[in-house]
């Protein structure tokens, strides 16, 4: 008798499943494969916190010095440098907290995607790919003398950060980036550090438009004026303070990492029919089927999601959009240089156009 027939002598023979669904056969490490839907903030994950975790921690482990050259060779220079570098940045936090919220910070911003894939295809088709938006965390501290200096302060802090408007931070005195609250401003619960003298806050925000742009904006005229005052000044007859510059092109120098939009103003000085501003390598135009009045100004925004065009006439704004030209383009100025050329029907020598843009980067 075999070991299998022993027991089912001894137990008799179980109970024979009739259905088709058999249950399948698990082992103690088996483990199930689990979908959730993801909401495009890879923050909100708890795996990508861990990995920010962990690079963060090591990175505060850093230990700069203060060294100076001295007949050739490095040496300590062992001053209050050192001691800020290593111990203490600032009043309110330690060195390794002080790196390790700067290497948190130190992020990139996702992409996204689009592919496709045929049948017996390798790999697949990349159709369009975008770039997420970019989390944003603010930690900081308000200092006050009184009770009632910290209450206005906190009272500017929730307005400036309010989540229904959105607000600029700026990482360098030269770059910037639009944000806008996740939630209003937290405020910690200990009274170490929330009470009339001293209360540190946190700042969850996101930038939708992820890109860091120019702090100030670049400014280009295409027809302008220079002025003829030279001193010693000397006035005689016929005498101009001005002269109006002949040429109608003028090149734009883009030093960003991606293309950007232009905020163009027609300026006219006298009546100038359809004005139109021309990229003379592509042949692309913007072209305003209007006839300008003296005074008038025309503002085109070639900005992504903010295409617009507006006339203002003193105090009177209008939405003249209809009178773009229907095979005009929202021109971009690509990374690199750029020509413009201006012209008109007529009257060009009464036209001032100025261009504004922000040079926009992937990051500081």
């Amino acid at each position: 008798m075999t070991l299998r027939g022993l027991f089912q002598s001894i137990f008799g023979k179980g109970a024979q499943s009739t259905g088709a669904n058999y249950p399948a056969y698990r082992l103690l490490s088996t483990w199930d494969s689990s979908f959730t839907p993801f909401s495009g903030r890879a923050w909100d994950l708890s795996t990508v916190r861990s990995a920010v975790d962990a690079f963060a921690r090591n990175a505060a482990k850093i230990q700069p010095r203060h060294i100076r050259e001295s007949g050739g060779a490095r040496v300590d220079a062992k001053d209050n440098i050192d001691r800020i570098l290593q111990i203490s940045p600032n009043p309110y936090m330690t060195a390794y907290a002080f790196y390790y919220k700067i290497a948190a910070q130190y992020g990139s911003i996702g992409a996204s995607h689009a592919t496709a894939k045929g049948t017996g295809q390798i790999g697949d088709r990349v159709s369009s790919s975008t770039l997420d938006t970019r989390p944003v965390e603010i930690i900081g501290f308000i200092k006050a003398k009184s009770a009632e200096e910290m209450e206005r302060k906190k009272a500017a802090l929730y307005q400036m950060c309010d989540p229904r408007e959105s607000f600029t931070v700026y990482p360098s005195p030269e770059r910037a980036l639009e944000c806008r609250a996740d939630e209003t401003v937290k405020f910690t619960a200990s009274r170490l550090t929330n009470n009339a003298r001293v209360a540190q806050f946190v700042i969850d925000a996101t930038s939708h438009d992820p890109l860091f742009r120019d702090a100030v904006e670049k400014a280009r005229k295409i027809v302008e004026w220079e002025p003829n005052f030279i001193w010693p000044l000397e006035i005689y007859h016929g005498f101009t303070f001005a002269d109006r510059t002949a040429g109608l092109i003028a090149t734009l120098e883009n030093g960003g990492d991606v293309a950007t939009g232009l905020m163009i103003r027609f300026t006219a000085a006298a009546t100038i029919p359809n004005p139109v501003l021309t990229n003379p390598d592509t042949g692309e135009f913007i072209r305003i089927n209007r006839t300008m009045e003296a005074g008038e100004i025309v503002v085109v925004n070639t900005n992504y999601g903010q295409e617009s065009v507006y006339s203002y006439k003193g105090d009177a704004v209008e939405d003249v959009i209809n009178d773009l030209d229907l095979s005009s383009t929202f021109i971009q100025a690509p990374v690199g240089e750029i020509q413009l050329h201006f012209s008109a029907d007529d009257n060009t020598d009464a036209m001032t156009v100025n261009i504004f843009y922000y040079q926009r980067y992937l990051g500081v």
